[in-house]
């Protein structure tokens, strides 16, 4: 922040950060300290991230509203490789050489594959997995992953006398190209081949789990054809904005395998990836723009970056990764056209987020085009929608427009959503539910020589949820009546709704932690034989975009001391699971003497919710059928604080107090009822505060979690 405001303080044309913090949202220090030097009239670009492309991880200060958010992409079409001959397989595989090491056609390389305990290959991430007297003279075989670098497995090789290195690759594709790699110590650089290996390959070179291996691999030189060129890149990190669904990242620019500066090398330089490499492009396109056009305002020389991006240079693109395409030096210097945006809406057609709740989605927006140029240009209007999105439409007022010179015309564009065309929270799938709705409205001189031969791409975004209407009412059971049945209606509901039930142990009114600020936790048993399953359920007050960043702790105590035996805590799987991609809210169960994670699971949660489960096995939490009472309290966390929901709640998860894991689904104007009953010798022991009725469907906030008190 400092940083940023002693740039704005001199009179700093660009501010290029390659740095950030996952997850951000336009409330944070450095996004709000960016903000405002665009404000100043600094042209601000910053890295999405790296962390995946799971919906609403984009970093802050790349979150600032008007700052440009730089996507990474693969611009590389081929990489040097070699075919390798394995020993018993007709098929040989394509492999690619990613340091760019020399070797001779007809090389034979003895196998050796680093396995784990169970037989699984390793990450090779330890060096004392490099064994001289077994690797000498080998190609030792890896598998991207942990969080070790990619490089160390071919200095941990070459330092250990192998003959090459293999590392298989964990995603699409293959690994990024490195270049030259350094030694571990001294001067030089690894001379041995550091070959990158499809996932799909693994069993050709490794041998089933266990192995045997093939026991040889004899190399030819190859060139490698990228089969990632032109797609976003694995690790750049996913849009929209946390909080409100922005649009972002903003543009695109090649981010893999960029040979860079190696600081304190002198002139050497070495190939790096990420969006940090993606940012310098960009920043070096807002310089041209600002040298091209110096009179323009920023918010025109931003526009100009990014609305002459182009979608239609990449495969299989995607808005929330990608943003507008890749950006393009030329046209952005060239155009005289721009739409206009504002500091707070600097994509015009950043619609946000939407809840469907009574009607469909139709929204119309006046798009003001400028040409700051001195003769009049033409342009012919098309709207693409992006493949894979909601489906949707989109319209515009003309199928032309005509901007005069020195002046501004204006585009309505119309959007429509269809509710029934809007999916429901589940199934979840990987992006947890996550749907948008996307695609480019095109801006194409119908004079090439006019505008500079520029075309103007203007994206419109939005992230709609559709919902349900589920309703609760009747009389709850009572120790004196005992068994009730409850109505469970979905009255003008868009879709189908549904009624889970739980027992209603802990609430608490709003306390304004953002994001996570906890109104109710419930917990559902499944006793079976000499087991029950668990689930915890959790309702915010506010509507969370992405709870992965966030943590819930259900301390548990089982044998009443007043002291936590257990936490089943939901936070992001990649932090007790560190294979597994960030951006999923994950159930742990944690011994809370040992600090042990006895199992990990997928929370059950959609993005833009307000209500996740989190499932656990009575038996993980020191729980039996001859023991099966326990008192818990809960905890949530957020990047500022933490509160604590309520106070003590108990329950037995093989005879509850009162009926749980009753499931409902109910059609639009449906109904349901649902039979809840007492069980009056537990009443005493676990009573809860009563009923709670989940539907996940329903709008953000208190809706999802239908609180109904027992007497």
């Amino acid at each position: 922040v400092e940083a940023i405001d002693w740039a704005v303080q001199h009179g700093i044309d660009i501010i290029s950060m390659s740095l950030g913090a996952n997850w951000g949202d336009a409330t944070s220090a450095d996004a709000i300290a960016s903000q405002n030097a665009v404000l100043a009239g600094i042209t601000v670009v910053a890295a999405s991230g790296n962390a995946g492309p799971a919906p609403y991880i984009t970093s802050s200060p790349a979150s600032a509203t008007a700052a440009i958010t730089a996507a990474a992409m693969d611009g590389t079409a081929s990489f040097p490789g070699a075919r390798l001959a394995l020993s018993g397989n007709p098929n040989p595989i394509l492999v690619q050489d990613s340091n760019g090491a020399t070797f001779a056609n007809g090389t034979q390389y003895p196998i050796f594959v680093l396995r784990n305990a169970d037989g699984t290959v390793s990450f090779g991430c330890n060096e004392s997995e490099y064994v001289d007297a077994q690797i000498t003279g080998k190609l030792v075989d890896t598998v991207r992953g942990s969080t070790c670098a990619r490089v160390l497995r071919a200095q941990y090789g070459f330092a250990h006398g192998a003959a090459a290195v293999a590392l298989i690759n964990n995603a699409a594709g293959y690994p990024p190209y490195e270049g030259d790699i350094p030694v571990l110590s001294g001067s030089g650089i690894v001379t041995i081949p550091f070959f990158g290996v499809l996932a799909s390959d693994t069993t050709a070179l490794t041998g089933p789990v266990g192995g045997p291996a093939p026991a040889t691999a004899t190399a030819t030189n190859a060139v490698v054809p990228n089969p990632s060129f032109e797609t976003v890149a694995a690790f750049s990190s996913g849009g929209p904005r946390t909080g409100d669904s922005l649009f972002k990242p903003s543009v695109s620019a090649p981010g893999v395998s960029i040979f860079s500066t190696l600081a304190g090398s002198g002139t050497g330089g070495l190939f790096e990836s990420g969006t940090s490499m993606a940012t310098p492009h960009i920043s070096g396109v807002s310089a041209l723009v600002r040298q091209a056009h110096p009179g323009w305002p920023e918010l025109a020389q931003r526009a100009a970056v990014t609305q002459t991006s182009d979608p239609f240079q990449m495969v299989g693109y995607s808005a929330r990764l990608a943003g507008n395409g890749v950006v393009q030096p030329l046209p952005a210097t060239n155009t005289q056209a721009y739409v206009v945006g504002t500091p707070n809406a600097p994509d015009p057609l950043s619609l946000g987020f939407t809840e469907l709740t009574t009607s469909n989605y139709s929204t119309t927006r006046t798009v003001d085009i400028h040409n700051s140029g001195s003769l009049a240009v033409t342009f012919n209007v098309a709207t693409t929608p992006q493949a894979g999105s909601v489906l949707h439409t989109v319209g515009v007022s003309g199928s032309s427009i005509t901007v005069p010179p020195g002046g501004d015309a204006n585009l309505g564009v119309k959007l429509l959503l269809l509710s029934a065309a809007v999916p429901a929270t589940h199934p979840l799938g990987t992006t947890n539910g996550f749907h948008d709705a996307a695609g480019t409205v095109t801006l194409t001189p119908a004079d090439a020589s006019t505008n500079g031969g520029a075309s103007l791409h203007v994206p419109y975004y939005v992230v709609p949820r559709v919902r349900s209407n589920v309703q609760v009412s009747g009389v709850p059971p009572s120790l004196g009546s005992p068994n009730a049945a409850l109505n469970v209606t979905n009255p003008s509901g868009l879709i189908a709704g549904t009624g889970d039930f739980y027992a209603w142990g802990l609430s608490s009114p709003p306390q304004g932690l953002a994001y996570v600020d906890t109104r109710a936790v419930g917990v559902q048993a499944f006793p079976a034989g000499s087991n029950s399953t668990l689930v915890f359920a959790v309702n915010t007050y506010p509507r969370f975009s992405n709870p992965a960043p966030f943590e819930w702790d259900i301390a548990i105590d089982i044998d009443g001391d007043g002291v936590t035996d257990y936490f089943v805590v939901g936070t992001n799987i990649s932090t007790g699971v560190p294979t597994q991609p960030s951006g999923r809210l994950a159930s742990f169960v944690i011994n809370a003497r040992t600090n042990a994670i006895i199992a990990a699971r997928f929370a059950d949660v959609a993005t833009d919710n307000s209500t996740f489960l989190l499932p656990a096995l009575a038996s993980e939490i020191g729980l039996s059928a001859a023991h099966p009472r326990f008192s818990y309290k809960a905890f949530a966390f957020n990047f500022d604080g933490s509160e604590q929901v309520g106070g003590t709640a108990s329950f037995n998860a093989f005879t509850p107090a009162i009926s749980t894991g009753q499931f409902v689904t109910v059609a639009p104007n449906g109904s349901a009822n649902v039979p809840v009953s007492i069980n009056t010798a537990e009443w005493a022991l676990s009573k809860p505060l009563g009923i709670m009725i989940v539907s996940q469907d329903n709008a953000s906030g208190p809706p999802q979690a239908i609180l109904i008190s027992t007497p």
